[in-house]
């Protein structure tokens, strides 16, 4: 997994909010595993490396943290882990 330094919580939240969808989640943590690699990540969750930077974007859009950026997809697996222990 990924062994990040917590971030600050108001990092990257101007865009209103750090809410992210189950398959949002799914992108994000195999995005992780497969060590920022969209084409590897396609090919984990059967989808296109496109389809994989399109979620990508669309996960920057709606949280305001980019997960392209080691720190930002850090932050977005230290969510994705802390939402899936609540459900």
């Amino acid at each position: 997994g990924c062994q990040c330094r917590p971030l600050d919580a108001a990092a990257g939240t101007a865009q209103g909010g750090t809410h992210m969808t189950e398959r949002q989640r799914e992108i994000v943590l195999g995005y992780a595993e497969c060590s920022m690699n969209a084409v590897e990540t396609g090919r984990k969750l059967y989808l296109s490396y496109v389809t994989v930077g399109y979620h990508l974007n669309q996960i920057k859009k709606s949280t305001g943290i980019d997960p392209r950026s080691f720190y930002g997809l850090c932050k977005l697996v230290q969510m994705a882990k802390e939402a899936a222990r609540q459900a």
